[in-house]
C-alpha cells in the first residue's frame, strides 16, 4: 500500500548527494593545488642544483663570473625557471650557490589575486665542479 505518491520524488536525496559532491569538489580543488605546489617546489630545487653544477663547470674551465652566470641562467631558463644574477654566488673553493624560482600554475592559489604570491615556489642548489 502506497501512502503518497508524491513523497517519493527524492528532493532530500538529491539535495544531500549535492552537497557531497560540492564538498568533494572542494576538496578536490585544494588538493590538486597542494600537489602542484609541492611538485614545483621539488622540481625548481631539483633544476637549481642542476643550473648550479653547470655554473660550477663554467667557472672551474673560466673563472670569469658573467659567463658563469649565464650558464646558470641559461640552463634554469631552458627548465623553465628564473635565476637572477644576484641570485647567484661563487665561493672561493669554487661552489657555486644558484637559487631559482618558478610560478606554480595551479587552479585556485596561482589565479587568485590575494594568493597569486604563493604560488611563487623557489629553491636552492649548490654544485662544485670535479676540476676545481
Amino acid at each position: 500500500m502506497r501512502l503518497n505518491p508524491c513523497s517519493e520524488r527524492g528532493d532530500i536525496v538529491v539535495g544531500w548527494l549535492t552537497r557531497v559532491v560540492l564538498v568533494l569538489a572542494g576538496f578536490g580543488v585544494l588538493a590538486y593545488d597542494a600537489v602542484a605546489l609541492g611538485v614545483a617546489k621539488t622540481q625548481v630545487a631539483d633544476h637549481a642544483s642542476t643550473a648550479a653544477l653547470a655554473a660550477a663547470d663554467t667557472w672551474a674551465r673560466t673563472h670569469d663570473v658573467s659567463q658563469t652566470v649565464a650558464a646558470a641562467v641559461a640552463s634554469a631558463s631552458s627548465s623553465g625557471d628564473v635565476v637572477l644574477a644576484k641570485d647567484v654566488t661563487i665561493a672561493q673553493d669554487g661552489t657555486v650557490r644558484v637559487k631559482a624560482c618558478r610560478t606554480a600554475t595551479t587552479l585556485l592559489v596561482y589565479r587568485t589575486s590575494a594568493t597569486k604570491k604563493w604560488a611563487v615556489q623557489c629553491g636552492t642548489g649548490q654544485g662544485r665542479s670535479v676540476d676545481s
